[in-house]
């Protein structure tokens, strides 16, 4: 999702929401990260930087790279 989605779409949740009011209970383990916590990783970020879920740990992590995907 990118940062422009987040702030139009989640922008009212207050920062002490956990993550799973943003990513779903299937994306990020409930507990492991608050709205506020994304907020904070967003900050000095570009617009259209993309937050990105990572599996192991579970979380997320903010990334500027755009382009085509290459799949194999």
């Amino acid at each position: 999702m990118r940062i422009d989605y987040f702030e139009r779409d989640y922008g009212h949740l207050p920062d002490s929401d956990d993550a799973t009011k943003v990513f779903g209970t299937g994306s990020i383990e409930k507990g492991w990260a608050t709205v506020g916590d994304i907020r904070k990783a967003c900050q000095g970020r570009s617009k259209d930087a993309s937050i990105c879920l990572q599996n192991e740990p579970p979380g997320f992590y903010i990334t500027d790279v755009h382009g085509k995907a290459f799949i194999a």
